[in-house]
């Protein structure tokens, strides 16, 4: 049994990240999922990852078993260039790249990535998972990222997927 440690935002995005790992992977796996509290954002991630990378360090090298750490990236400088997006407030256009946040982080708990006890990686959507829906889904309006909407939420039509009759929300 193949197992994939998780700790994302909500039950859709363990989903999509679940498939997209089984389909790289090419196995399928069992989710160990820890959840981020609504709008807990970066600090919440903080906590809950000391917990999910002490628990992998304590656990060790196990066999076909990976974590993946996943954060939207809510109009953050976007990673690697850390280039803004226009039209963010002053204190959008100071937040730090949550990439490099979580990265450091990790590093600081499991040390540099040959030390890890299993693979990892870090997910981090510009601007929220629900974005990739409408490059997918949209592809015709929204040719790249940087066409999006910056501040679009789950809930909002901009992030409602329609194609061929029927609705796709994550």
């Amino acid at each position: 049994m193949a197992f994939l440690w998780l700790l994302s935002e909500s039950d859709n995005d363990d989903a999509f990240f679940k498939a997209c790992v089984e389909r790289l992977t090419g196995k399928t796996l069992e989710l160990v999922s820890r959840r981020l509290r609504r709008g807990g954002g970066l600090s919440e991630l903080r906590s809950k990852s000391r917990i999910l990378l002490g628990q992998i360090e304590h656990t060790g090298y196990v066999e076909e078993t990976f974590f993946l750490i996943a954060l939207d990236n809510d109009r953050s400088p976007v990673h690697p260039t850390h280039e803004q997006r226009s039209g963010l407030s002053k204190k959008e256009r100071q937040k730090g790249c949550r990439y490099c946040k979580i990265d450091s982080l990790i590093q600081s708990i499991l040390g540099e990535r040959d030390q890890w006890p299993i693979p990892g990686a870090v997910a981090v959507p510009v601007e929220m998972l629900e974005s990739w829906l409408l490059l997918i889904c949209q592809g015709e309006k929204h040719r790249d990222e940087a066409s999006l909407p910056p501040f679009a939420r789950k809930d909002q039509p901009l992030a409602v997927c329609r194609r061929r009759g029927g609705i796709a929300n994550s």
